[in-house]
């Protein structure tokens, strides 16, 4: 057991050492009330002048001796126990457990956590070491490292302001980033925001898409099944073509999360109008006559489809962007990292958190560039105001899962209050994606996270 990274942990050190305080105080005041015990014990057979009592005091007194004894070789045991079974570490802990200890802990931990924020210029580095600093109880050190951290407040402020930039470019924003950048006299910090603003594509549309693509493709507008077992696992697919196509037009991509969903991938796509649409729509069919989960051999032959289409019907390939719903959500993040051919991904009630996507997904740190978006609810028998989601409801929380996805990747500092995540605490798991699909806060009937989505570009 590593000892650096549990004693030195201030959290686990104020733990330990209430338990000591504890063991100290069961060792003080146990063998005190035996004594009290024994006591009243010999004073009742005295004053009885009962022989009988006498002798049951006396094989009592040993009784207790013995309990008191024990009671105060507590922390002897414990230390035995450890030994036989190779792991003192918690034990260490609990006798290196003092204040001064405790403080210094946090203290390391609080530099440790400064100095990360200084690498990574995040919010979320620059917050967790915050968090660190407060729990100092020397209010000199505290002041100090407050201080030391402030220092690169800004930094992580501009860093934040690049986010939004690979979000969604502005150019007022990007010089103002610019100018911020080139005042700062640090020249390794300076060189090291230059080159995350250099990642931003300064050619991503403003406010809407456009309006003018390319050559018709003079074919007839539609929303159709159509069946094709070429790619393995599939049985089809659901395209929609746009009224007066065009070559140049971007591709919105619906992975369904089972063999059963795939009409209600389609239901939702039209959830709003999509007669002023102006982009192709593909929903990948499993092929299987029982309910059967999206999974990664489906993913890669949906986007080998995803690739055909761009060349069938000669579509932007810096415009493609993929949606995905509850377990079909889990794959959003690896087909996107293995593939690379998206410009934005919006995973809906997906149940898998950061930590699961660092583990099973190499170079990971890709989708910290990816725009994204993302919707999530409470989960469970109910929402938030009571109303029940009966035969419409998953066992965990999508809400808990995203947020961790998108504040471990630098797309919010709190996703309770966040540009690209939004919590839907009044809405149940079956009705998400009609729900979001219907929104519609600009007002000209289509849906708002359809546009957002062939708005962005690679």
């Amino acid at each position: 057991m590593n000892l650096l990274s549990i004693c030195d942990n201030g959290d686990i050190l104020s733990i330990m050492r209430i338990i000591k305080i504890t063991i100290l105080i069961i060792r003080i005041i146990v063998p005190i009330l035996l004594i009290v015990s024994l006591a009243l014990n010999y004073m009742n057979a005295v004053k009885s002048n009962d022989a009988d009592m006498l002798s049951k005091a006396n094989k009592s007194s040993i009784t207790k001796i013995i309990a008191a004894i024990l009671v105060f070789m507590i922390p002897t045991f414990v230390h035995l126990l450890a030994n036989l079974i190779g792991d003192d570490s918690y034990v260490h802990c609990i006798d290196i457990a003092t204040v001064e200890n405790i403080n210094s802990a946090y203290e390391t931990s609080a530099r440790t956590s400064i100095k990360r924020a200084k690498e990574t210029l995040t919010t979320i580095d620059y917050n967790a070491a915050l968090s660190q600093i407060n729990k100092i109880k020397d209010q000199d050190v505290r002041n100090a490292l407050l201080s030391e951290l402030e220092s690169i407040k800004e930094y992580t402020d501009i860093n934040q302001s690049i986010n939004k930039l690979k979000q969604k470019y502005d150019e007022k924003l990007y010089n103002e980033v610019l100018d911020k950048i080139n005042s700062i006299k640090d020249e390794t910090i300076k060189q090291k925001l230059l080159k995350l603003l250099s990642e931003v594509n300064k050619t991503q549309d403003d406010t809407s898409t456009p309006t003018s693509y390319g050559d018709p493709l003079n074919i007839e507008s539609s929303f159709k099944k159509v069946n094709d077992n070429t790619y393995p696992g599939l049985s089809g697919y659901y395209l929609y073509i746009p009224k007066n196509a065009t070559e140049n037009m971007p591709l919105v991509v619906i992975f369904p999360p089972n063999s059963l969903s795939g009409a209600n991938m389609k239901s939702i796509a039209e959830a709003k109008s999509l007669d002023n649409f102006k982009g192709f729509i593909y929903i990948p069919l499993i092929a299987s006559s029982e309910r059967k989960d999206w999974n990664t051999s489906l993913s890669n032959a949906a986007v080998k489809k995803i690739n055909d289409l761009v060349s069938e019907y000669k579509l932007d390939s810096s415009r493609i962007s993929l949606t995905a719903f509850s377990s079909s959500g889990w794959y959003i993040y690896q087909t996107a990292n293995d593939h690379r051919i998206f410009s934005a991904i919006v995973p809906i009630s997906s149940g898998m958190g950061i930590d699961t996507i660092k583990n099973y997904y190499k170079d990971w740190e890709y989708l910290k560039t990816l725009p994204m978006k993302g919707y999530g609810e409470k989960g469970g028998p109910t929402t938030e105001s009571g109303r029940s989601c009966a035969n419409k409801t998953v066992g965990w929380s999508a809400k808990r899962a995203m947020c961790s996805v998108f504040e471990g990747l630098g797309k919010c500092s709190d996703c309770t209050n966040c540009e690209y995540f939004t919590y839907l605490p009044e809405v149940c798991h079956g009705e998400i994606g009609q729900y979001v699909f219907s929104i519609d806060n600009n007002n000209n009937n289509i849906s708002d996270i359809l546009e957002w989505m062939i708005s962005q570009r690679k």
